[in-house]
């Protein structure tokens, strides 16, 4: 059987037992690099705790944002919410 063949063969190069589950690969090249999209609702709560405490304390800031960390937060809002949120402003004025 080939698949049993590759089972050991797998076993002798990485040290585990024959029959245990190899690790699954990542569904998608986002998750193999620990990265996911931003939602329209992280976007408008990263608006939210930004207005509230100010655009410091990015790792504070991100602690409200599951699986988010400072740098993404600062990024975001830097890159992409800042500037958008800058024209709405000038439009309403």
């Amino acid at each position: 059987d080939v698949s049993r063949d590759d089972d050991v063969d797998y076993a002798r190069r990485t040290g585990m037992a024959v029959g245990v589950q190899r690790p699954q690969a990542a569904s998608s090249a986002e998750e193999q690099h620990g990265r996911k999209r931003w939602t329209p609702e992280e976007d408008a709560l990263l608006l939210q705790i930004v207005e509230t405490h100010g655009p410091r304390h990015w790792n504070q800031i991100a602690s409200h944002l599951e699986g988010r960390t400072g740098q993404q937060a600062r990024l975001r809002y830097k890159n992409y919410l800042r500037s958008c949120t800058e024209i709405s402003n000038r439009r309403l004025f």
